[in-house]
């Protein structure tokens, strides 16, 4: 039982709104023995009929605080599901949403001085009495200019509230937080897998079964090769 558990892999899929996360975790799901786990946007659509994804896209300064604080309490629930494959993959995380969206609405002050360090206290007792268990974190670097023409070509109504502005000031706190190694802010000092987001994997083939190769590789290198888990990437065309 211990070895088999000493083979399982918590992986969190990071990055800014519209960066290709979504793409990149459908290729992921086609991986043997792996489970993906999407952001739960249709529980912050729907709270006893109440979409509240709207409601603080339409007035960031009055939802903001309220939204942020059920995602985080959404993604500590996503964190602490029972795996039941090798890989466990998640989109997004209880730290993001902490050291990237909180902040950003901090710095320009949709969240006042009282809720964010509230949000702070609340976070810093989850991560002391119920940390996440995660063993890789993938940053999809992918630029804001990108990420806005991707978020103006899906179809989420509530997408259309949101400015190249506010999604620059996000890339800034991405990059704060995980794009420079020496300022990785996380409690275990957990691995990051830096990918170019840049890149339109979503009809190439070849290249999103590259990227599916580099997670598994940076996989195989966090623990001694006995202790691996070997799946192989079998992505159908």
């Amino acid at each position: 039982m211990k070895q088999l558990e000493q083979n399982k892999y918590r992986v969190v899929v990071e990055g800014n709104i519209a960066c290709g996360k979504s793409t990149l975790l459908r290729h992921l799901s086609k991986v043997p023995f792996t489970e993906v786990h999407y952001e739960p946007i249709d529980r912050w659509r729907n709270i006893e009929g109440e979409n509240l994804l709207a409601r603080y896209y339409s007035n960031a300064t009055r939802y903001a605080y309220l939204f942020q604080q059920n995602v985080l309490q959404t993604m500590m629930e996503i964190h602490h599901l029972p795996q039941t494959e090798p890989l466990f993959v998640m989109e997004r995380s209880a730290f993001s949403s902490r050291y990237c969206f909180v902040k950003t609405l901090y710095e320009n002050r949709s969240i006042e001085d009282l809720e964010f360090n509230c949000f702070d206290r609340w976070f810093k007792w989850l991560m002391r009495e119920r940390p996440p268990s995660v063993d890789l974190i993938i940053y999809l670097r992918t630029s804001p200019e990108t990420c806005l023409q991707r978020l103006y070509s899906r179809s989420r109504e509530e997408d259309k509230a949101l400015l190249l502005p506010f999604i620059k000031s996000l890339d800034v706190c991405y990059e704060q937080w995980l794009g420079t190694p020496d300022n990785h802010i996380w409690h275990n000092n957990t691995p990051v897998l830096l990918l170019d987001g840049n890149l339109d994997v979503g009809s190439d083939a070849a290249l999103h079964n590259k990227m599916v190769s580099q997670i598994i590789q940076k996989l195989e290198n966090i623990t001694p090769p006995e202790k691996v888990m070997k799946a192989q990437i079998e992505v159908s065309n």
